[in-house]
C-alpha cells in the first residue's frame, strides 16, 4: 500500500510532501539522517502533519505528489493539511488516514 504524506519543518515552517509505503518509518529516517545536503536534512526535525492512503486510480502516487508540488503556490499543501480537506478532482483516489504510527 503507498501513502502520501506531508512533513512540516519545525525548524523552519517549510513543508515535504512524499510518498512512501510506509510513511512513520521515512519519518523517523529523515530526522535522524545526518546529512545537511537534502532538503530535508538542512530543515530538520520534522512532523507529520497529514497521511492518505492512495487508492488505486489514474494517477500514480508520483504523479499525485508531482500535482501538488506545482500547486504549492495556490496553498494547496496548507488546504491538505486541514482535517476537513475532502480531496476531489486529481487527488479524489486520497483517503486521509490518521497521522498516529499504526
Amino acid at each position: 500500500m503507498m501513502y502520501l504524506f506531508i512533513l512540516k519543518s519545525e525548524a523552519e515552517g517549510g513543508f515535504y510532501v512524499g510518498n512512501n509505503n510506509d510513511p512513520w518509518a521515512k519519518l523517523s529516517e529523515i530526522n535522524s539522517n545526518e546529512s545537511v545536503e537534502t532538503y530535508t536534512g538542512k530543515h530538520k526535525p520534522w512532523i507529520m502533519m497529514s497521511v492518505f492512503k492512495i487508492n488505486d486510480g489514474r494517477l500514480s502516487a508520483k504523479q499525485i505528489v508531482t500535482f501538488i508540488k506545482r500547486h504549492q503556490e495556490f496553498n494547496l499543501i496548507e488546504k491538505m493539511i486541514d482535517p476537513g480537506f475532502i480531496p476531489s478532482d486529481k487527488l479524489v483516489q486520497l483517503e486521509r488516514v490518521s497521522t498516529d504510527q499504526p
